[in-house]
């Protein structure tokens, strides 16, 4: 075969071979991060079974399904065994960690401290009374505050931001009237409706992850 048809012939291969690109399929930590983020915790758990993890991924992850389905309890019983190994984290795993702490913190100060009683009154019509709500005074005065959640809490944000973060929850709680004076029946009837379960309001939204984020929480062994 001479020089030209040698040429002719690679630069043929070439083509064919540009016209054909190799299909690259993610690998088992891909498909994981996506499950996660997706929270698709079932094909997540038996992509697990794939993936070589330690048990601090494990139950990391353990925590943030838990809190994603609403089991506090679940949550905060992962959070525990994780405490005690918190040194031993990676900064990835830490930064998940101060995450779901934080927001589980909030949810049980807010509950102990804020969560107004519901004050309805009957006149011609409902009506929501004032909450009188402060959200400064745990700060000062240790009175009926959740003082072993705010000390865990003060070593992620300080109480001033903590105060911010129970005033936004508030302001999204229909049983809450943060005003002087009475607001009329749609709130009133917004609380009961809250109060029997028939209204579901996220007070906090969930820590959430993009899906590089969970990768690098998965890597991160």
């Amino acid at each position: 075969m001479n020089s030209k048809l040698l040429s002719i012939t690679l630069i043929f291969l070439l083509i064919i071979g540009c016209g054909k690109p190799t299909e690259v399929k993610p690998n088992n930590k891909t498909l994981l991060a996506q499950a996660l983020y997706l929270k698709d915790f079932d094909s997540a758990q038996k992509l697990m079974n794939n993936v070589n993890l330690n048990k601090k991924t494990r139950n990391l992850i353990k925590a943030n399904k838990a809190m994603q389905l609403g089991s506090e309890p679940g949550l905060q019983k992962e959070l525990h065994t994780l405490q005690k190994i918190y040194s031993q984290m990676s900064p990835s795993h830490q930064a998940l960690y101060n995450k779901m702490h934080q927001w589980l913190l909030l949810k049980q100060i807010y509950r102990i401290e804020i969560a107004p009683p519901v004050r309805i009154l009957q006149r011609k019509e409902l009506y929501l009374a004032p909450s009188n709500i402060n959200f400064n005074v745990c700060q000062t005065t240790p009175a009926r505050c959740a003082s072993e959640q705010r000390a865990e809490l003060t070593k992620l944000i300080t109480p001033e931001v903590i105060a911010q973060e129970l005033k936004r929850m508030a302001l999204k709680d229909p049983c809450a009237n943060l005003s002087n004076s009475l607001k009329d029946s749609t709130f009133a009837n917004r609380c009961l409706n809250s109060s029997k379960g028939d209204l579901r309001i996220e007070l906090l939204p969930k820590p959430f992850l993009t899906q590089s984020k969970w990768l690098q929480v998965i890597s991160d062994e």
